[in-house]
């Protein structure tokens, strides 16, 4: 009698789809409050606040995982947007540009005036928020401000992915992060099944 289980090798199958699942990677761009990457994390532009501590934490953790992560502040995007756009380049179309061409995911930490700018700016696409997480200080969870009834309702109506959580439980976010950005692989993993991607 025939093992079709050895002949269909379903098990092989298996493990390649595993490795495959261990190697993805992702192109993600991580928003929040100012950091300097060529400064140690313990530095006080890095550490002064919690959600500086938080981004400069998920830049670390997600790169040694293998993500390539970018920074809104990172010169060379600046410089790309310029030679892109000229004299009509900006930060708000440098960063459109590069998160269009360039990025599968975005991790939004709203604290900082320029972050706020930012997802004010990215809630208002509907491609932006099918791969953005945004994660609040849970301490804002419940408060009646702009962010909670109008960036946050919008990015849900548009199906981003909001979290509350606690800005100083840096294993907490972390986690949820890597959960998000495995729903993006995911997802387009599905999206090139069918050349959509």
């Amino acid at each position: 009698m025939v093992d079709f289980e050895k002949v269909r090798k379903y098990d092989a199958a298996a493990l390649r789809d595993e490795a495959d699942r261990i190697s993805r990677k992702l192109a993600v761009f991580l928003a929040g409050p100012f950091i300097n990457e060529l400064l140690p994390q313990t530095d006080k532009v890095n550490s002064e606040t919690s959600a500086k501590r938080l981004r400069f934490h998920l830049l670390a953790a997600l790169t040694h995982s293998g993500h390539t992560v970018y920074l809104g502040e990172d010169t060379k995007m600046r410089a790309n947007g310029v030679a892109q756009f000229g004299p009509l380049g900006n930060a708000v179309v440098y960063e459109r540009h590069h998160i269009t061409k360039n990025v599968d995911a975005l991790l939004v930490l709203p604290d900082s005036p320029g972050s706020f700018c930012e997802v004010g700016d990215w809630v208002t696409d509907k491609r932006f928020c099918a791969k953005m997480m945004l994660v609040v200080d849970k301490q804002y969870e419940g408060e009646l401000n702009f962010v909670n009834e109008g960036v946050v309702r919008l990015a849900q109506a548009y199906h981003a992915r909001v979290e509350y959580l606690d800005y100083e439980d840096l294993g907490a976010v972390q986690s949820k992060c890597e959960e998000f950005l495995t729903s993006i692989a995911q997802d387009l993993e599905v999206e090139a099944l069918f050349g959509r991607k």
